[in-house]
């Protein structure tokens, strides 16, 4: 991975869908211990146009394009 990232390897595809388009429709996205304890909040600002593009970008290379943003 880069520096500062965060990998989440979502293989299923029916648990890949229902996280992107919660993180595509909500606002805040809270990271929480087991317990519940918030442990940050973030802004999902413009993560409906991010995960557009992810979407996109994984579709043409399934399809055997080279994506172009």
């Amino acid at each position: 991975g880069w520096d500062g990232a965060m990998s989440l390897d979502l293989i299923d595809p029916a648990t890949r869908a229902e996280l992107v388009g919660r993180l595509s429709a909500g606002t805040r996205l809270d990271l929480r211990m087991p317990n519940r304890s918030r442990v940050a909040q973030f802004s999902l600002a413009g993560a409906d146009a991010a995960l557009d593009a992810v979407t996109e970008c994984g579709a043409t290379i399934a399809a055997g394009g080279a994506y172009q943003p």
